[in-house]
Order: C-alpha cells, then structure tokens, then sequence
C-alpha cells in the first residue's frame, strides 16, 4: 500500500513495516512458521498518482481542497468528454 504524505514537514519516505499483535496470535492458532507483516510505502505528494491514501494534518485540507479546486478548474476549460465534464462538474461543486 502506498501513502501520499502531504505538508508534514521531516515524515521520513519510504517502506515501514506495521505490526500486529493479532498475527502473533493467528501464528499459534494456525502454527503458521512464518509471519508477514503489512509494508506501507511513505511517498511524497509528487507521487500521489500511485497512492491509495493521502496523509495529512487537519489544517492543511484547505490547501488541499484549493488545489483540487484548482485542477478541476483547469479541465473544466479544456475540450474534454462530457461524460468526464459531468463528473468534474459535480466534484467541483463539492468542494466548493
């Protein structure tokens, strides 16, 4: 899973691996040799194409929203499908 890290300023990128207490227990119950813990990826908000979450503190949401604002903005006066023109549309109705 890869996370997009947003206006946190010193977030060490890269893999960390997140354990659980409950697979030490699933190990017992299935006696199970090996455990696999979950991999996070830390990305940078230049990688957030790839991202699946975006991480970020309360207060940086309003820049958030503005730059998504932003974007739409700038497709919205592009030539583009309708059906992706709806779709914006209400997006950006939604985040204004």
């Amino acid at each position: 899973m890869k996370v997009a890290v947003f206006g946190l300023e010193g977030f060490t990128f890269g893999k960390k691996n997140v354990s659980d207490e409950r697979l030490a227990r699933l190990q017992e119950v299935s006696n199970s040799k090996k455990i696999t813990t979950i991999q996070i990826e830390f990305v940078p908000i230049e990688d957030i194409k790839d991202a699946e979450i975006l991480l970020s503190k309360e207060d940086q949401k309003t820049d958030l929203i503005l730059s998504d604002l932003e974007y739409i903005q700038d497709r919205l006066v592009k030539e583009i499908p309708q059906q992706e023109k709806e779709l914006f549309s209400k997006a950006k109705e939604i985040l204004e």
